[in-house]
């Protein structure tokens, strides 16, 4: 879940060439001659480059458009002079019509060039804008440089648990060597249907890409024991196990926390939104303050309510990614109302309870961060975490790539850390993603309409997705991942493995390009083995007898020496 900072808007202004000056360092762009709509030129604010500076970023659609042509395509760095006398201010930029986020302009009286990050350029012609989300700051000009060196990552594959289970091992150190070539697929599941069901946005995008998301998201938000008083019951943990062990796909979890106690409930603050500041009165500074206290006994509880349903999942020798207590620096959620301090302290007694105390050592650390400049006030530190990630909520069908938070969180946290997209709306267009260097590990697409209307995320957009080279979906998905110990094969290869015709009526094919396997074992969506077929019955060219079986949803397993690999099929 989220809240969006502004609405982004798409630009159809027609552009005007700008005149321009060119110095030692980069190329200057002038904002009074860029193409302006709904905004003006002003003098009255001295220390402005040029003859001017651009104001008015009063209303939805105010905007200034530069265009330039590079020497060359390829990445640049972009730069940002401005002033923000009335406060921080968010504002949009897009370089080429793709929205590249909301960028936060700290409050500054004075003129002053900001860093905004790496940008693509095309050869020809090229366009940036920048658009009014928040608005009311006041533009000097842009600055078009030489791409900057960015940070050495230097990840480490040990997990800041020094207990973690040899699965948590594994999928960090699968996680850690697959970073940058390529980005996973995720998908978050409604935490009240079964992902095989016909209306589960896991179903969705494979029928939409004809592929299975290679992560598998959900909330643990219905067994806050808040909600659990009130009658709500959930199937979040059993059909992520059951998710995790039928398609040995990667688990993420989150935790949407119902506040303990000091539900507003009543009007547009029912108990049921519990987690927003806006419908609770409890105080977590407070709260953290006084260890002694019946609130933080009930901090206590809930924390061992969660940790009831991750030692389900622990028992199953099952990893995950654990993103608790995220966008706290929104503030809109009731873990950030109070500022940094309360918040980190919240963090550590949750890594400690479940780490030290409830022994939990199947979890990642996941968490989720900015890139503004108060975001390292709110890192709980190294060693509280495994994994960065944002959560980014762009415009309907618009697939900007974040370039310029990835290369801000890369630098800022000196490169120490994987960087992950937990939650998105539209899906970033995972092309333009490497073509700029921003390989997030993996995205994860928010429940609903974000994934079913066909609007946030096009049915072609998501097939495009799902079947680029720079995706890893679940039948790409290395087999070993959950033991992987460093191997060089990271992504498993399926063109030696051929199974038609999808969807099948009675008989199906399964075909192999070189040796064949050890076992091929038809499950039902139940998990019973309906059918199997041993290596001396097994051939290059086999075809299975499934008549007899109903219609539904099977699963082929296949066993070799490299592992098990699985492939979805339905018999019509």
């Amino acid at each position: 879940m989220h809240i969006e900072l502004g609405k982004q808007l798409i630009i159809t202004a027609l552009i005007a060439v700008l005149s321009f000056q060119s110095k030692a360092q980069g190329t200057i762009y002038e904002a009074e001659n860029a193409q302006l709509t709904g905004t003006s030129v002003a003098t009255s604010h001295k220390g402005f480059s040029g003859t001017g500076y651009v104001t008015g970023f009063d209303n939805d659609g105010d905007k200034a458009v530069f265009k330039f042509t590079p020497a060359k395509e390829g990445n640049y760095q972009l730069y940002i002079c401005y002033s923000a006398p009335n406060g921080t201010k968010n504002n949009t930029v897009y370089v080429n019509d793709t929205n590249q986020g909301s960028i936060v302009f700290t409050s500054n009286s004075k003129f002053k060039e900001l860093i905004i990050g790496k940008i693509w350029l095309n050869a020809g012609e090229n366009t940036i804008t920048i658009l009014k989300d928040w608005g009311w700051f006041e533009l000097d000009y842009i600055r078009i440089d030489s791409e900057l060196q960015a940070t050495a990552w230097n990840i480490s594959k040990n997990p800041v648990n020094s207990n973690a289970s040899a699965e948590a091992k594994s999928l960090l150190s699968f996680l850690v060597d697959n970073f940058g070539k390529t980005t996973l697929a995720g998908q978050f599941q409604n935490d009240n249907l079964t992902y095989t069901a016909s209306s589960s946005e896991i179903s969705y995008i494979e029928k939409t890409s004809g592929k299975y998301p290679a992560i598998y998201g959900t909330d643990l938000i219905n067994y806050s024991p808040s909600r659990v008083s009130r009658g709500v019951s959930t199937i979040a943990t059993e059909d992520a196990i059951k998710w995790s062990k039928n398609e040995n796909g990667i688990l993420s979890l989150m935790w949407h926390w119902n506040a303990p106690t000091d539900l507003i409930d009543s009007g547009e603050h029912l108990w049921w939104s519990g987690f927003y500041s806006n419908a609770t009165t409890f105080d977590i500074a407070a709260v953290m303050s006084d260890t002694t206290s019946e609130r933080y006994e009930l901090l206590l509880r809930d924390i061992d309510a969660i940790a009831v349903q991750l030692k389900k999942v622990q028992n199953e020798n099952i990893p995950v990614l654990w993103r608790p207590l995220h966008e706290a620096e929104g503030a809109w959620f009731w873990w950030g109302a109070k500022g940094p301090e309360a918040c980190k302290k919240l963090w550590i007694l949750l890594y400690n309870r479940l780490t030290n105390y409830h022994k939990i050592n199947n979890l990642l650390w996941v968490w989720t961060t900015s890139d503004s400049d108060a975001a390292l006030s709110w890192y709980p530190g190294d060693e509280y975490v495994d994994i960065l990630s944002v959560d980014v909520y762009y415009a309907d069908a618009e697939y900007g790539t974040s370039s310029f938070m990835f290369d801000n969180l890369r630098n800022k946290f000196n490169g120490k850390k994987l960087l992950a997209m937990s939650e998105n709306g539209p899906i970033p267009d995972v092309d333009k993603m490497y073509q700029q260097d921003a390989y997030w590990s993996y995205f994860c697409t928010w429940t609903g309409d974000y994934t079913t209307n066909g609007i946030a995320n096009t049915t072609n957009h998501i097939d495009e997705v799902f079947n680029s080279e720079n995706v890893t979906t679940l039948d790409e998905l290395l087999p070993t991942w959950n033991t992987y110990v460093g191997n060089k094969t990271i992504r498993s290869d399926n063109s030696d493995v051929k199974i038609f015709p999808v969807p099948f009526s009675g008989e199906l094919n399964i075909n192999f390009e070189g040796k064949t396997p050890y076992k091929i074992t038809v499950f039902n969506s139940t998990g019973q083995a309906v059918t199997t077929i041993n290596n001396q019955s097994l051939t290059e060219n086999n075809r299975l007898n499934m008549s007899q079986l109903p219609a539904g949803i099977y699963l082929i397993s296949i066993d070799s020496e490299t592992g098990t690999r699985s492939f979805k099929v339905v018999k019509e």
